[in-house]
């Protein structure tokens, strides 16, 4: 098995019991009614995920496979999202809720003649997107089938939590800071109501760029007051030498920003690139055989 990594990584045992909890009973129809509006409690790394969010080359905390971390440092954050064509970039489900206030809205369907609920769809306010879980127990497509920024995203009851298994997902972002879960990922969500409060664990499966399954949760609280406001975005030219065409990126060792990262955060410039290793222990045994950045004020 995967060791589970990640900001809920840390609490692994707390994450066992819970996830104990949720496979003991496993009833045959829904026992918990997630229809409403649900506003975001931006509580796990807020800093991280929110505003200003992780600083240019910064990795730590990702299990990243050598082809993960070139990729994310090879990242030219002021070329890609300043070209107009990147601008409303997508995030996919293991990132949509990135900022503190966003809503999402879920909505059932039912089956006209059964009564059966056939689909939950989760409507977001950021970049009003929506994602439909389907429990009616059909199959996903086929591998080859065309991939979306939501993907195709089955669903099941385990006691209390509504399981996603979500697959056939575009490239996207893991955190804004240029690390890539790629199109072969798997996510894997459990959203747990407990009374006013609902919360969503996702687990991201990546052969190609992570080599341990990636955890966080986000938290919400009901709202009884929904603004489902709608999201504008108008791509506009924000780099005065962009030039049409081009892919921003970096070379191998030759990302500007690592080393100030480094001086900034006092993290070793090889511990940026993340890795699995770094969630145990004896990683600081090895942080301290490498060169320790000279300080920097603190952005």
């Amino acid at each position: 098995m995967y060791p589970l990594y990640g900001s809920v990584g840390r609490n692994a045992s707390a994450l066992l019991v819970l996830a104990a909890g949720l496979l003991a009973v496993r009833p045959a129809e829904a026992q918990v009614d997630l229809a409403g509006t649900w506003a975001s409690r931006q509580i796990e790394d807020a800093y991280y995920r929110g505003q200003p969010g992780p600083r240019l080359g910064e990795a730590v905390g990702l299990p990243l496979n050598e082809a993960g971390t070139w990729r994310a440092q090879s990242f030219d954050q002021s070329s890609n999202d300043g070209a107009p064509e990147r601008m409303c970039y997508i995030y996919g489900p293991d990132l949509i809720f990135s900022r503190p206030g966003e809503q999402a809205q879920f909505v059932k369907e039912d089956d006209p003649v059964s009564g059966k609920i056939i689909a939950w769809h989760n409507r977001h306010t950021l970049q009003s997107s929506e994602h439909t879980y389907w429990t009616d127990g059909r199959p996903h497509p086929d591998e080859h089938a065309p991939h979306t920024f939501q993907g195709f995203s089955t669903a099941e009851w385990q006691g209390n939590a509504l399981r996603v298994t979500t697959t056939h997902l575009k490239e996207a972002q893991l955190i804004r800071s240029g690390s890539i879960r790629s199109d072969k990922a798997t996510v894997v969500e459990y959203w747990i109501r407990h009374g006013d409060y609902l919360v969503d664990m996702i687990i991201t499966y990546d052969p190609i760029y992570l080599t341990a399954p990636y955890v966080k949760s986000w938290t919400f609280v009901r709202n009884n007051e929904p603004d489902m406001h709608g999201y504008i975005c108008r791509p506009t030219e924000v780099v005065a030498d962009w030039v049409p065409g081009t892919v921003g990126h970096y070379l191998p060792g030759q990302n500007p920003f690592l080393a100030d990262t480094a001086a900034k955060t006092l993290v070793p410039v090889e511990a940026l690139g993340g890795g699995t290793e770094q969630m145990y222990p004896e990683y600081m045994l090895k942080l301290k055989t490498m060169s320790r950045p000279t300080p920097r004020s603190a952005r």
